[in-house]
């Protein structure tokens, strides 16, 4: 990943700036990330402040960031550098995110991703409470085997009270 943004900042100066536009929309404290080279290496990088102001001091190492931002970034570069219409299956999207940074990071997928179809997975509530999904399939355990079943969007605020009772389901989206 953190070569990948290297390149993006280097050769595609305008989807780097979308992407870090992106960002900044889910994390506000985020106005910019860089992955210049460190020794044979890269290393991404977030600031705070816009890249005009230069100050590369202020400069905070993802690995000092929380896991959430890491994930986000992956995510976003897919659906920014995906030309081509993509099935893209994202495992527990709201996995370290604040409910309004999912919420957001779910819009941009929606509104700048419309030529992908995105699979969602998760045990939470916040997904299904996030977007308007287009089909969505529960899958319940109960010990022994599995049973599937496809919910409809007139269903879907029982489908809500059942995963926030047992927070558990898988959304299609």
């Amino acid at each position: 990943l953190f070569r990948s943004i290297n390149q993006l900042q280097t050769n595609d100066t305008h989807g780097h700036k979308i992407l870090c536009s992106w960002i900044n929309r889910i994390f506000p404290s985020v106005r910019w990330v860089q992955a210049p080279p460190v020794s044979s290496n890269f290393q991404l990088r977030c600031l705070s402040t816009a890249p005009e102001s230069r100050r590369d001091d202020l400069a905070i190492p993802l690995a000092r960031m929380g896991s959430g931002i890491g994930n986000v970034i992956a995510m976003l570069y897919v659906v920014l550098t995906s030309r081509a219409p993509q099935v893209i299956a994202i495992d527990e999207p709201n996995a370290f995110l604040h409910p309004r940074a999912l919420r957001e990071l779910l819009a941009i997928l929606e509104s700048e991703g419309r030529q992908h179809q995105f699979i969602l997975t998760g045990h939470s509530a916040d997904v299904l409470t996030a977007v308007t999904p287009k089909t969505i399939t529960h899958l319940e355990f109960d010990g022994t085997s599995t049973t599937v079943k496809q919910v409809g969007i007139k269903d879907l605020h029982v489908l809500r009270g059942e995963l926030a009772d047992i927070e558990i389901g898988r959304a299609h989206v």
